[in-house]
């Protein structure tokens, strides 16, 4: 087995080495002041959870020109080409990041290219725009749209820069591919993570999935709680209520879109916590009989071992 696959745990989590620094701090401070809630101590467990679960880099920036390829289920390195035929039967892939990783969206193109290459009608699904912002990905692809009226919105939607992104929203602007907002407003996981579900008013629950409770894979569990576990069980709560909109309201967007378009194959980019298959996956295991891929980046994991039950591919550094 390959040990240590996962975003280290604990404070190391946090450092944004995108600068090169080696301080957790500072990220996590940034972070908060981005959200404007520098003084809610509230914030800064929610933030160092964040971190995990949308991804932020961990590791030296590492170059991914030749992609190597762990496949998880028999251990065994393999081809990017032989990794293609295979994602290229499913529903969906699932393709993993950490944000600020400029080599972990250059994989995730040359994932979404080599689909094409293959005749695949493959669309694109994006963890970073909530779907109340559908009409304006259609208008991004379409050309109906210039690109500073699109950072706009692309900036109301994401907090990391358009630089790390663009050459994915070029090429499918340039080849017109569909591209899919998944998530939720942030608003509303900002107002979850504070003061729980309970806080939510009907309107805008009514926008979400249902059963909203805090019910995660087990696995998923077992690593928020090792970040948790210093933290009341109140915080840890609302946390975890968080992460249930994002996976479940994710997965109910997968699932219409891939409903509304049974022939092609839906390829999400995501943090990488939530591309793991005890994330978003697990909600479509659980609620449809869609087949997927999970493929995230080679990191580190304290005490664990990346298997099957994390992810079908490894791309190794």
């Amino acid at each position: 087995m390959i040990q240590g696959r996962l975003a280290q745990l604990g404070e190391h989590h946090v450092r944004n080495v995108g600068v090169g620094g080696s301080n957790p701090l500072p990220s996590i401070i940034n972070m908060l002041k981005i959200y404007k809630y520098k003084k809610s101590p509230v914030l800064y467990v929610f933030a160092a959870a964040v971190v995990l679960f949308l991804g932020i880099s961990v590791a030296p920036k590492i170059s991914f020109g030749a992609e190597k390829v762990l496949r998880a289920s028999d251990n065994r390195i393999v081809s990017f080409k032989q990794m293609i035929d295979d994602i290229k039967r499913v529903n969906i892939v699932f393709v993993g990041e950490f944000h600020d990783n400029e080599d972990h969206h250059r994989y995730q193109l040359n994932i979404i290219k080599a689909l094409s290459d293959a005749g695949i009608p493959a669309a694109v699904g994006l963890e970073m725009f909530a779907s109340d912002f559908q009409k304006d990905l259609d208008m991004w692809v379409s050309k109906d749209i210039s690109l500073n009226d699109f950072l706009e919105v692309y900036n109301n939607n994401w907090l990391y820069s358009w630089s790390l992104y663009r050459d994915i929203f070029l090429h499918a602007r340039d080849n017109n591919i569909p591209m899919v907002g998944l998530n939720v407003l942030r608003t509303i996981t900002q107002k979850v993570s504070i003061y729980g579900i309970s806080s939510l008013t009907n309107e805008e629950i009514s926008a979400l999935p249902p059963d909203l409770i805090c019910e995660i894979d087990s696995k998923a569990i077992d690593i928020l709680k090792s970040v948790y576990q210093s933290h009341n069980k109140e915080n840890f709560i609302y946390f975890c209520e968080a992460q249930a909109i994002w996976d479940k309201a994710m997965a109910m967007n997968i699932m219409k879109f891939i409903e509304k378009n049974p022939e092609g194959l839906l390829v999400v980019l995501a943090g990488t916590g939530h591309s793991m298959k005890f994330g978003i996956p697990y909600q479509i295991r659980k609620n449809s009989g869609f087949f997927y891929r999970v493929i995230i980046p080679d990191v580190p994991i304290r005490d664990r071992e990346i298997t099957a039950q994390y992810a079908d591919y490894i791309i190794l550094k």
